[in-house]
């Protein structure tokens, strides 16, 4: 068997992790067929190699002294050299250093993502999960940061076209506070003379069943007033608000289109937002094609038009994170593709 871990699985030295990974399988798969004495030792090295492959830290070092004229060994404390038969089909699991036995449990549970079902051209291959994370992350921030500006904005080019329309809606808001308030007490005044009612009904003293009702009755006058009271305030406050209703709408209109462009023009024309150039990840046709300005827009105007139609039927700022919290379904997905992805036809790869 060759010293050499590239030449001994039949690859390049600037092979990807991908390539690596289907020569490993063949190799193995024909090593697993001779049955003999001398395949085990043979498969065992053939694990070494792909167990420092297939780690971008163990092959650091080991493509560091390889090319200083070494011969490319690695300390291999930290390696698990697998060798069971349910490996045969697939690659030996790693433990890292960290690992620990809970993470052998979980690997011998089969824990591990099934195999992606597209093949991608030569030379591209799925982003990992950390720095595709990283950069949902920073653009999610880039466009909070745009909300928060559009909301500071509104308000103050409220003040400054309808100062008397906002003192107005201020006035109707401090009203409609404290009828909630008063309307909550009434409410919990009158259940408290209910059940003083039924209590006395029930085992009281005959002579204060008159004083009960009389109580309960006043209560339940006083919760009828507080919640007229509180559906004026209301009435109020809403028809104050209705006046800022166009101006708002135009901004957050405003907001998802700039919003759009921001996603959308960068992917057009490199497959990256700024969050992906950062992070060295792009997205791709899943033919490994470029995105486009069709892929592009198909894949963010999905995005914003689910954010924006939730925003303004119930969920007004919550939207942004139920969608996130979809998104992030890619991390199951054998392909690593989130719904948008696979509505848009769609992955994520590697792009450093």
């Amino acid at each position: 068997m060759s010293d050499d871990y590239y030449e001994l699985l039949g690859v390049d030295p600037g092979a990807g992790t991908d390539e690596i990974r289907d020569k490993y399988r063949q190799r193995r798969s024909d090593i697993d067929a001779k049955g003999t004495d001398a395949s085990r030792s043979e498969s065992a090295e053939l694990n070494r190699a792909w167990n420092v492959l297939s780690d971008p830290y163990q092959r650091g070092r080991y493509d560091a002294a390889r090319d200083s004229g070494g011969d490319g060994a690695v300390a291999t404390d930290d390696i698990e050299i697998v060798d069971e038969p349910e490996f045969r089909a697939a690659p030996p699991r790693r433990r890292g250093l960290f690992g620990g036995a809970a993470q052998s449990r979980q690997s011998r549970a089969g824990a591990t993502p099934p195999p992606p079902t597209i093949e991608l051209p030569a030379g591209q291959h799925f982003a990992e999960t950390r720095p595709r994370v990283t950069a949902m992350v920073i653009d999610v921030v880039m466009l909070a940061v745009l909300f928060v500006g559009v909301q500071v904005g509104v308000g103050a080019l409220e003040r400054h076209l309808h100062p008397r329309e906002v003192k107005v809606a201020q006035v109707a808001n401090d009203r409609l506070s404290v009828a909630r308030q008063q309307a909550t007490t009434a409410d919990s005044a009158a259940t408290k003379a209910d059940t003083r009612l039924k209590d006395v009904q029930k085992s009281g003293p005959a002579s204060q069943l008159a004083a009960a009702r009389s109580a309960a009755e006043k209560a339940d006058a006083r919760k009828r007033t507080a919640d007229s009271a509180l559906t004026k305030a209301q009435d109020t406050y809403n028809k104050a608000e209705r006046k800022f209703y166009n101006l708002r709408l135009g901004f957050m209109i405003g907001f998802f289109v700039v919003g759009w462009l921001l996603l959308t023009v960068p992917s057009a024309l490199t497959g990256q937002t700024i969050g992906k150039r950062i992070r060295h990840v792009k997205v791709v046709r899943q033919d490994g094609s470029p995105l486009g300005w069709s892929g592009a827009i198909r894949r963010y105007g999905l995005l914003a038009a689910v954010t924006f139609a939730l925003f303004v039927a119930c969920l007004g700022p919550y939207a942004g994170l139920v969608v996130i919290a979809v998104l992030a379904g890619w991390m199951r997905n054998p392909n690593r593709q989130g719904l948008h992805d696979r509505l848009a036809k769609t992955v994520v790869i590697d792009a450093s």
